[in-house]
């Protein structure tokens, strides 16, 4: 965005189109019938997304920013089965009639967490000492900013001092922990950062008038693992008329699943925050749905 000379008119976006996005995958999936009346399905995915064309500190060159996109997922394993109860063998057409048409189905899914990237919303704050000892004054702030004498005051973000604060830090590595413990509210996969004063941890200051080193999406919000059940029942009422009763049960075993978007409660990626390296939402717990369904 330029602000034009003329204040009378808006400002001015420029915009250009060069960014890329691409996808590599291994499927492999299979398929098939158990014990004459089961049927299941498997899937494995070893993926890669990667782009450019997300939202940066700094529009030029995009090409810096080509890193795992915000859906990248590596691995991701599905498992489905179903199994219809043979009580529609049975020879009483009463009890056949009150134990035929049942069928048991579940689905798991385990796949890798979502990535993210770690990232200040402070404004620009420079110290009232420069590097040299001198105490800056409106006459000699600009001498001591060409002779490269500025530094940060404690908690400083918009690194490269353009006005947008939602700049990246510069970084000595990327670890992290990994355990679901440390994701929870009140651990933290990272070292605390008060106030978002750096260096903290592997995160560290740029220098003043320049954009932090850290490449986007290189940590990972914590994995996902669900299993679902459902127990269905259809029984026949005349030729082309049939009632189905079902009981799905989401998430049956009840595990914690943290949510996995920075923007939805997922891992708190604002270094200034309390809450910096915490995930603090989870998905929804154990919940049962039940269904009449008349199929006509």
């Amino acid at each position: 965005m330029s602000t034009p000379l003329n204040t009378s008119f808006g400002g001015i976006t420029y915009a250009f189109n060069g960014a890329i996005a691409n996808y590599q995958a291994l499927v492999v999936a299979v398929k098939g019938r158990f014990a004459q009346r089961g049927f299941v399905t498997a899937s494995y995915t070893h993926g890669k997304a990667m782009d450019n064309w997300q939202n940066y500190p700094i529009a030029y060159p995009y090409s810096q920013f080509y890193a795992p996109s915000p859906w990248d997922v590596p691995n991701r394993f599905s498992l489905g089965a179903s199994y219809l109860l043979p009580g529609d063998g049975v020879s009483n057409q009463i009890a056949r009639r009150f134990l035929g048409g049942w069928t048991l189905a579940g689905l798991t899914i385990l796949q890798s967490g979502y990535p993210f990237t770690v990232s200040t919303n402070a404004p620009l704050a420079i110290s009232t000492t420069a590097s040299d000892g001198a105490t800056l004054t409106s006459a000699n702030y600009a001498a001591e900013e060409a002779a490269g004498n500025l530094v940060f005051a404690p908690g400083s973000g918009d690194f490269n001092a353009d006005g947008d604060n939602n700049d990246y830090p510069s970084v000595t590595g990327y670890q992290q922990k990994h355990s679901r413990k440390a994701y929870e509210e009140g651990q933290g996969i990272f070292p605390t950062c008060p106030g978002g004063v750096l260096p903290c941890g592997q995160f560290v200051l740029p220098t003043v008038g320049q954009e932090g080193n850290e490449t986007p999406n290189q940590f990972r919000n914590p994995g996902y693992a669900d299993t679902d059940f459902t127990l269905k029942k259809v029984t026949q009422i005349r030729e082309s008329v049939n009632v189905e009763l079902r009981l799905d049960i989401f998430n049956i075993f009840n595990r914690v699943n943290l949510v996995q978007s920075g923007n939805t409660g997922g891992v708190d990626t604002n270094l200034p925050d309390g809450g910096f390296g915490q995930a603090s939402a989870t998905d929804p717990p154990r919940n049962m749905l039940v269904g009449v369904r008349i199929n006509f």
